[in-house]
């Protein structure tokens, strides 16, 4: 007997979960007898009601930023990605007028495994996706990697995903990065793709410069999608808050279904020309909050008065607006960001984030940590 899955053959893979099924029944001796089922007698004189109906669920809204409360300025992306597939995010508005929407397609995950000998982003290691959409694969070591997909690069059907090496020139000669990925899957929304085709684990790279044959340089991997990955559609939209007046307004996202999501922001323009103020209108302060006013790097002019409540506040000189960037070398005993390393920039803590091995970072913070003259940078190592 032959078994089909949408067109192509399933190679008797759900003939073999039916099976197992079946022969754990007849193994243990067990039949499954017809059941009859005999509506109660209604008392003498009384109807009978009839059996209560399962309640539908709700159709669930989707996904809306910015959340609620938060405070906008300048350019900001107004966007709604659907949760249940088949269920399209078809109305955006603003205090209740459509917005200039585009339709999105959302994105799928590649997850898989990292063991304790990492994938290094100098090496240059990247999946190729249908053959032609190329995603890097940067520094991960001991860790579940979610790697995302455009879904406009996936089909419905079968899709293959190749998992390639990058390599470095060494003493040796080329050498390529040496790393295993164990439990790869491809989830999408509303379906995890079948890849059954596939090995659980693959062991990556060649030893120093070719000196491990067994290991491979690349793997074609195989995943066939039931649904259209392109299918379901979110909405976004590029809002200018220049446009519209500052204070509240309501942002509300529904889908076809009838689910809405409603956020209530507040625009907060500051005039042509105002210093750049942080924190930010609607932070929640407590302890010791720095407070910055200052001009764009790249203008004329400075600040001439900071004040707290109307009050004169103790002030110091510091940087235009915009960012600066600490620069280092990272060697083979990595950076691992479960370990929450950090600088402190005379004084401000910043996280130095993310997994780094055997390569140069760059750690981004904002200019006006810094002021004309000595600054004081500390490396602080975290701990589990």
């Amino acid at each position: 007997m032959q078994w089909w899955r949408n067109g192509r053959r399933n190679g008797g893979r759900p003939m073999e979960v039916v099976a197992v099924a079946i022969s754990a029944f007849l193994g243990a001796g067990l039949a499954i007898a017809p059941v009859h089922v005999q509506a109660a007698s209604a008392a003498p004189g009384t109807m009978a009601l009839p059996a209560a109906k399962p309640t539908p669920a709700e159709p669930t809204p989707p996904l809306l930023t910015p959340q609620s409360g938060a405070y906008l300025e300048g350019v900001a992306t107004i966007a709604a990605t659907p949760v249940a597939a088949d269920d399209d995010v078809t109305s955006l508005t603003l205090d209740g007028a459509e917005l200039d929407a585009t339709a999105t397609v959302g994105v799928s995950y590649l997850r898989f495994d990292v063991g304790s000998n990492s994938t290094e982003a100098r090496f240059g290691n990247y999946i190729l996706v249908n053959g032609d959409h190329r995603i890097a694969i940067g520094d991960h070591v001991n860790e579940r990697v979610d790697l995302e997909i455009p879904n406009e690069h996936l089909v419905q059907g079968e899709n293959t995903i190749e998992i390639v090496t990058g390599a470095v020139p060494s003493s040796c000669g080329l050498n390529h990065d040496d790393f295993v990925l164990s439990n790869l899957g491809l989830e999408l929304l509303g379906e995890i793709a079948d890849g059954k085709e596939n090995e659980y684990s693959y062991s990556f790279g060649d030893g120093s410069c070719g000196t491990n044959t067994s290991l491979r340089l690349s793997a074609e991997l195989s995943f066939f999608v039931l649904g259209d990955p392109q299918g379901t559609t979110g909405l976004s939209s590029e809002l200018d808050t220049s446009t519209v007046a500052n204070g509240p307004h309501t942002i509300v996202a529904t889908t076809a279904s009838g689910a809405s999501a409603t956020s209530t922001v507040t625009v907060n323009n500051a005039p042509v020309g105002a210093p750049h103020v942080t924190p930010a209108d609607g932070t929640i302060a407590k302890g010791v909050q720095q407070v910055f006013a200052t001009q764009p790097a790249s203008g004329d002019g400075g600040v001439a008065s900071l004040t707290i409540d109307g009050s004169g506040a103790q002030t110091v000189p510091a940087l235009g607006a915009g960012d600066a960037v600490l620069s280092f070398n990272v060697g083979s005993n990595s950076i691992e960001s479960r370990y929450h390393n950090h600088i402190l920039v005379n004084g401000i803590k910043h996280d130095i984030g993310g997994d780094f091995v055997s390569r140069r970072v760059d750690v981004a913070f904002p200019n006006e940590w810094l002021q004309p003259g000595a600054n004081t940078i500390q490396l602080v190592t975290g701990g589990i």
